[in-house]
């Protein structure tokens, strides 16, 4: 243990390949077959999350999204992307999704994968909850950024001192847009109409309910599913916008995208681990099931 603690005396860890750490090649491929399997897993349960996402502001008012970014619950989009046992939970809100626009999709087995894709679900869920709430501000500056440039000739005619107020316009504006109920505008009177009517189409207070004496970051990172709608909506006006170059702007994911096959993480532990070798439980395991019905 000596050379995994530095000069402070605390532990780190080495990267090293696969290969040269186990000496077993079935052991190997095992676990390289199974890193790939759950990569593919995720690729498609983000893609099925997405248009499930889409499917349900588009067509059922929003329902059917409260529980989106629980752990548990992504396990239902994990069984309908992957092949295995019928005694698997599925969704028929989500196999409906699944039939319709993902027709092609060859599932992936999902033997050996119950450990990873329980380990998987808890990075998702957190990864998934932070791309609303931690990106929400920034793409509301940008969509209204956006929306309120001026014509190149206007805005060169602007003095420096001049362009400096706008920016601090515009961001005042998105401030407005999503400040507690009741509290005081940032922005210039002028702009006050714009907010509001842009406040009531994301429906922030509706999203929010009661605000209480806290600010909008709390609310969106306590229940970040309430803010899909508008998320949407703000990526469906900035698919109709244009950027400097005159190039439709893309809009934003509801759900992170993964569009490769190289793995970012995955996140073993020794039940995954054993799961995927096919080496039983451990005896520690073993002991501890034996001791709780009551046997020596």
């Amino acid at each position: 243990m000596a050379d995994d603690v530095d000069e402070k005396g605390s532990t780190y860890t080495v990267g090293c390949r696969l290969d040269k750490l186990l000496p077993n090649a079935q052991h190997i491929d095992a676990i390289r077959a199974a890193v790939e399997r759950m990569q593919r897993v995720m690729i498609d349960t983000c893609d099925l999350m997405n248009l499930y996402i889409r499917d349900r502001l588009r067509n059922h008012e929003g329902s059917g999204l409260e529980h989106v970014f629980e752990r548990n619950w992504l396990l239902y989009a994990m069984n309908e992307v992957t092949a295995g046992s019928d005694r698997a939970t599925h969704l028929p809100a989500l196999t409906s999704v699944r039939v319709a626009h993902m027709g092609g999709l060859v599932r992936s087995p999902r033997a050996s994968l119950r450990q990873l894709m329980s380990n998987q679900r808890t990075n998702l869920a957190a990864v998934a909850s932070t791309n609303i709430w931690l990106h929400f501000r920034a793409r509301l500056v940008r969509v209204v950024t956006t929306a309120m440039r001026l014509p190149k000739e206007e805005y060169d005619a602007l003095s420096t001192e001049e362009r400096k107020e706008r920016a601090i316009q515009i961001r005042s504006i998105a401030v407005d847009i999503i400040r507690p109920a009741g509290a005081a505008y940032k922005s210039s009177e002028q702009y006050h109409a714009v907010v509001d009517a842009r406040r009531n189409i994301l429906g922030i207070d509706e999203a929010v309910g009661e605000w209480g004496e806290y600010p909008f970051l709390y609310h969106i990172k306590s229940h970040p599913e309430r803010f899909l709608r508008a998320t949407w909506l703000l990526s469906r006006e900035r698919e109709t916008q244009l950027d400097r170059h005159g190039n439709t702007c893309s809009g934003f994911a509801l759900f992170p995208l993964r569009r490769h096959m190289v793995p970012r993480h995955v996140d073993f532990c020794q039940e995954a681990l054993r799961e995927v070798l096919r080496l039983g439980s451990s005896e520690y395991a073993k002991k501890s099931a034996r001791a709780k019905r009551g046997r020596p």
